[in-house]
């Protein structure tokens, strides 16, 4: 006959062991954080700072989001995030707003403000949009993942997942007080 505590100590230790060798294979098994922040100065009293990640979309494609800060001579900033996809991959509906939802359903909207980054204003890049998340980023839990949906002019938006430590990188670009030395 098994003894009882005999009989928990093996459970205890089993199910330690499982937990461990889970957590470990997490921990190999998940993609590195490849965040690049940079901060530089544009022109004469114009700065900006910006947090580079790669995201992947529903079909495993990868796009580069970019979201930045911008301080202009007049003390004014903005928060944007463009996103960069590869040539072919989606035709991106410029006239349609980035749909933000977290995961307790929660919906935010940011407005496309791309006009301004592309040279021929009537030919604007398929694969390019830019958005303003100024208005929308006080919303935004950093402990919370995001979904974005971009509109395309194809039946199916673009869906692209946002990690919570991604999101608390935006926040702190965002929130940054820029420092360019002359």
């Amino acid at each position: 006959m098994k003894s009882p505590i005999r009989e928990f100590f093996f459970w205890s230790l089993l199910s330690t062991w499982v937990m461990v060798i889970s957590l470990g294979l997490g921990v190999l098994m998940s993609s590195p954080a490849r965040a690049e922040i940079r901060q530089l100065e544009e022109a004469p009293g114009q700065s900006v700072i910006q947090s580079r990640q790669l995201l992947q979309d529903q079909h495993g494609n990868r796009w580069q989001a970019i979201a930045f800060q911008r301080s202009y001579p007049n003390g004014q900033t903005s928060f944007d995030l463009r996103l960069v996809g590869f040539p072919g991959i989606a035709n991106i509906d410029h006239s349609q707003p980035l749909m933000l939802t977290n995961s307790l359903g929660a919906n935010l909207t940011a407005h496309a403000n791309d006009q301004e980054i592309f040279t021929d204003k009537t030919h604007p890049e398929p694969n390019v949009g830019q958005y303003d998340l100024q208005s929308v980023f006080p919303q935004m839990q950093a402990e919370i993942p995001l979904k974005l949906s971009i509109p395309t002019l194809q039946d199916e938006s673009v869906r692209l997942s946002v990690s919570p430590l991604i999101i608390q990188e935006w926040k702190a670009v965002a929130s940054s007080e820029l420092q360019i030395k002359k």
